[in-house]
Order: structure tokens, then sequence, then C-alpha cells
């Protein structure tokens, strides 16, 4: 076997093995620390390449992903140049708080791109610009390359991990528990629930469906004992 044929199916053979281990670990509805860390250490990556690695898994589970140690987005065919530096840009994707931001971003990439094919590409002043490091630049250019989609751009969309959402999900409580501290006990569970709804989406949160909630507000009320809400 030729040593190019030998790379490739050791090559394959990664790549099939770095899939097992995310389908495990993006399966675990809750990851917490000690998840992450026997990921990453499978994996044999850091803990935030393994999480950034696993919300590009979940959303394209490709294998081609997870080529090579940092399993960059590239490695996968780029989209055409004519729409990487489109002039008109559909943001109808992106959450309309990060549109704004969103078009920004791409036009940095743009320009970035542009400034490169002329030989006086920097990096670092576009991330810069951007606000951001250099390696999340990078992946910001990698998701604009490969598929020339506003909504793909890391932090457009909150469908990238839906499978860890640790900050709304705490996020999410805390505007729960002051719904069930502050509800007024003459008025029922699904009135709380309405209120609940409605703080969520002013801050474009995914509410909790109705069965959930009641789940977790009739158990905030037995530790409480706040016995005066009924469903």
């Amino acid at each position: 076997m030729s040593q190019d044929g030998f790379k490739k199916k050791s090559d394959m053979e990664e790549a099939k093995r770095r899939a097992d281990i995310l389908e495990r670990y993006v399966a675990i509805e809750r990851p917490d620390r000690n998840d992450d860390a026997a990921a990453a250490a499978e994996l044999g990556l850091s803990v935030d390449r393994t999480i950034r690695l696993a919300a590009a898994w979940t959303r394209h589970r490709s294998e081609a992903l997870l080529v090579g140690p940092t399993a960059a987005l590239n490695r996968g065919e780029e989209a055409p140049m004519h729409k990487v530096m489109a002039e008109t840009i559909t943001l109808e994707g992106v959450r309309p708080t990060w549109r704004d931001e969103t078009l920004r971003r791409i036009r940095i990439v743009q320009r970035h791109i542009a400034a490169n094919a002329e030989g006086g590409g920097d990096e670092r002043a576009a991330a810069e610009e951007m606000g951001v490091s250099i390696i999340q630049f990078r992946l910001i250019a990698q998701a604009w390359r490969l598929h020339a989609r506003a909504e793909t751009l890391p932090g457009a969309t909150r469908r990238g991990t839906p499978w860890r959402r640790q900050p709304e999900r705490i996020r999410r409580m805390e505007l729960l528990r002051s719904v069930i501290d502050g509800a007024d006990p003459s008025r029922t569970l699904r009135a709380a629930y309405d209120v609940f709804v409605a703080l969520c989406r002013e801050e474009d949160l995914q509410p909790l469906s109705l069965p959930r909630f009641y789940g977790i507000a009739n158990g905030m009320r037995k530790k409480t004992d706040r016995n005066t809400l009924t469903p």
C-alpha cells in the first residue's frame, strides 16, 4: 500500500473514531465539566476545541470535519466565490438582534478575502476590527467561505448548539424563578407560564414547554411550600 493510501485510510479511521465520540457526547442532554473533560481526553483536544467541534458536528454531521488535529471546517468544498463576495446578503435566518453585527462581520471577512487576493491580507488586523480573537475570526471566515450563508456564522443563530445552552438555560431558570416568586396567589400556573413565555421572547430565548414548566414550578413549590398556586 502506498504512503498516500495509508494516510487516507488512517484519516478515515480517525474520523470514524471521532464521530463515535462526538455522537456519544452530543447525546448528553446536559453535559457537565466531567463530560466535557472525558470527551476532550478521548479526542485529544482541549475542552474549548471539543465544544466548538461538537457544535459543528451537530450542524453538519460530516466526517470530513473530523480529519486532522484541528478539525477545520474548510476540509469540505467551499461556496462559489461570487456568493462569498456577494454584495447582497440575506439575513432572514439570523436572529433580529444580531443582524447588524452579522452583516458587519461578513463585510470584514469579504474585505479580508479581497485583500488576500492582492497579497495584502492581515488576519490580525481583521480580527481586531471585528473585535474577536484570531481563532474566532478564523472560525467565522471559514464558515462564510464554506457556506456563504449568514445564518451559519457563529453567533448568528441560536440553533448552532441546541444540545448545550448553559447560559440560556441559567437565564431561563432565573426568569422562571422570578415569575413563580412574584406570581399572584389567586392566579393559576398557566397564567404564570404565559408571563414566563413573554419574558423569554423579550430576551430571544426559547421558552420551556408547558409540561416542563409545570414540572419545574411544582418542584419549586414543594421545596418552598408555596401551595397557593394551582395548575
